[in-house]
């Protein structure tokens, strides 16, 4: 993969609105982020990849169906679920503003057979594994995120989503933040895609392996990008060329 892509013209876009959404979890989430073993490990970061099906923006099938016939791996439609919006939409990944609590439970889903064995003979295609341990947040935690609009046009900004492997309802509260335009250096200061980006940072990046697309959650850049400020007074910088799995749509 090349360490640039040629940008769009959603970068030259004026009419830009952002909305910044603070997602409050209702129930305990749920992701395998990770997965050495049999333990499955939800990190504190909600990947945009998931919150484009929450709030609507993409439509797709629940379970994608899977890439052979000797093998259960799904291989998801990103690309083509997201289509209708990639030039008109951008969602970034969610980051926590709250501490956050995790608890650990064990999973020993096993069936009745008389013999048993503790490994599977081969992968089953589950996301939550039959024996293990899965780690999750509890209710409560906050995370905030951006919706950007490059059409000027106020997108659907649903109150109430669900996401996880369990459905995880949860409550969003929206603002919409007055954003400027400027072009130099800057530190990008909330998390993105890898795979977003136009090019990849010049300095000070900080990075988070994730399944299935890796973060940066900082990193400074050349080039044109938008500033605004939270509601808890925050400031924050992202990339105004930014586009969901842009270097899959090259």
């Amino acid at each position: 993969m090349s360490a640039t892509v040629a940008p769009t013209p959603l970068a030259a876009k004026q009419d830009m609105q952002v909305y910044e959404g603070v997602l409050e979890l209702m129930g305990e989430l749920f992701f395998a982020t990770l997965e050495p073993g049999n333990r499955y490990v939800t990190k504190p970061l909600i990947l945009n990849t998931a919150l484009y099906y929450a709030l609507g923006y993409a439509r797709g099938s629940y379970v994608n169906g899977a890439t052979g016939r000797r093998s259960k791996r799904q291989q998801p439609t990103y690309v083509e679920d997201t289509a209708a919006f990639a030039d008109e939409i951008y969602v970034s990944v969610a980051r926590p503003i709250t501490p956050l609590r995790f608890t650990t439970e064990n999973a020993n889903a096993r069936g009745d057979d008389y013999v048993q064995r503790n490994q599977p003979e081969k992968q089953m295609n589950s996301p939550t594994g039959k024996i293990g341990t899965r780690k999750q947040i509890q209710p409560g935690a906050k995370f905030r995120f951006f919706v950007l609009a490059f059409n000027g046009a106020v997108p659907d900004l649903p109150v109430y989503v669900r996401v996880g492997k369990k459905r995880t309802k949860a409550l969003i509260e929206w603002n919409r933040l007055p954003v400027r335009r400027h072009a130099g250096s800057f530190l990008m200061n909330h998390p993105v895609l890898v795979d977003d980006l136009v090019s990849m940072p010049i300095g000070d990046i900080r990075f988070s392996r994730m399944i299935p697309f890796d973060v940066i959650e900082q990193g400074r850049f050349e080039g044109p990008y938008c500033a605004f400020t939270c509601t808890d007074g925050e400031e924050v910088c992202l990339p105004a060329d930014l586009q969901f799995l842009r270097r899959w749509r090259a």
